[in-house]
Order: C-alpha cells, then structure tokens, then sequence
C-alpha cells in the first residue's frame, strides 16, 4: 500500500469545487482551505515517489506499507505513537483479561 503525502501534481489545481456550507466549516473548512493554498507549493517530487515504489517493488521484501514523503512519514508516525500511548495507558487493565487459572 501506498501512502502518499502531498505531492506537486495537477490534484489541487483547477478542480471545481462545491459552494462551502457553513454547517461544514469546522470539519471540512481546514481541508478546503489546505487545497485551495496548497497548488503548486506540495514537498513532494512525483517523479520521486514512482522512483521509490519501482525500487519497493523490487526489493527482496516488499513492504506492506510504503509512506512517501516526510509529511506522510510524520504523519504515521504521529498516529502510531498516539496508539502507543493508548496502549500504554490501558495495557494493564487490557491485559487482565484472561481467565483465571
């Protein structure tokens, strides 16, 4: 799988976007806005990115998951350790689940 962050493509450029409806300005108003200010100024080398799968996928082992670009990358790694602080917080109570002997 492919895991792309931001990358300089046509994706943002020239789309015709629906009318913002205020009851969506919380949710999906910051994402609207990222697209609208984001063309052109992505970090992420597209020519790059299919250098990096074609070498993924002939590698000796191929990986499962493949973050491209440091956005991507902290991204995940950001979502992980907040999975791991999760864990950590229940594990005591998550692991008192076995039957006793």
């Amino acid at each position: 799988m492919v895991e792309p962050g931001s990358f300089r493509t046509g994706l943002f450029g020239g789309s015709s976007a629906s009318a913002e409806t205020a009851v969506y300005a919380d949710t999906v108003g910051p994402t609207r806005r990222m697209i609208e200010t984001s063309n052109g100024v992505q970090p992420g080398d597209p020519a790059k990115a299919a250098a990096a799968i074609l070498t993924a996928l002939d590698a000796p082992r191929v990986p499962l998951r493949l973050p491209l670009g440091s956005d991507a990358v902290d991204a995940i790694t950001d979502h992980l350790d907040g999975v791991r602080a999760n864990i950590t917080a229940w594990e005591k109570i998550a692991r008192d689940t076995a039957i006793d002997a």
